[in-house]
């Protein structure tokens, strides 16, 4: 069985998706989730690749944290700071619900937030 460190993007998103879905927060799981989507996040920018996440990804990612209501400041700025580095890709329900989560966290003044504004 893979451990939480082996798990790529999609692997992370679907976990905590799943979670969210079911209104569960365990919290050991849940900060092992942000911490390897955090070492994941940082490889792809120190490498200068493509992101390890997809847009759905991400915008799955932050939906599932936002439903769970947790408040991960640091996962959340490196998940709006790799959205904004592939906003072009997004489709208008990644779009939406990357935008939905972090409103819904009260985050006001993000990169995705002012983007939106932009936008709409």
């Amino acid at each position: 069985m893979a451990t939480i460190e082996e798990f790529a993007a999609r692997n992370l998103a679907n976990t905590v998706w799943a979670f969210a879905t079911l209104v569960v927060c365990y919290a050991p799981l849940r900060e092992a989730i942000s911490s390897q989507s955090l070492a994941l996040l940082a490889d792809g920018r120190r490498r200068g690749s493509v992101l390890p996440f997809k847009p759905q990804e991400l915008s799955t990612s932050a939906w599932s944290i936002a439903n769970l209501r947790f408040l991960d400041v640091p996962l959340l700025n490196a998940t709006a700071a790799a959205a904004m580095a592939t906003i072009a890709e997004f489709g208008a329900q990644e779009f939406s619900n990357l935008a939905w989560s972090f409103s819904t966290l009260t985050l006001q003044q993000t990169p995705v937030t002012e983007w939106a504004v932009i936008v709409v």
